[in-house]
């Protein structure tokens, strides 16, 4: 189990690693001064807040779905054998 659980913090690394500049933009954003005319936002937020967001969604909904498959990992015969 430690092994399955190193497997998948490693690759939520690299994951988390390949979208720094979607970090940084997210950071270091400076507003737009233009609002969107649909949403009433400032575009800022499409450019650099949203982005952030959706990696967020996407990297904690995989690692959830990876920790729930690793806890469902067989490391011993169920008792019932």
């Amino acid at each position: 189990m430690p092994i399955v659980l190193t497997l998948i913090a490693f690759v939520s690394g690299l994951r988390g690693s390949a979208a720094w500049e979607t970090v940084l933009g997210y950071f270091n954003r400076t507003p737009f001064a233009i609002a969107d005319p649909v949403f009433g936002r400032d575009l800022a937020f499409f450019v650099f807040e949203l982005p952030f967001w959706r990696m967020l969604h996407g990297w904690a909904l995989a690692l959830v779905g990876a920790c729930s498959t690793a806890g469902r990992w067989p490391s011993s015969p169920p008792p019932w054998r």
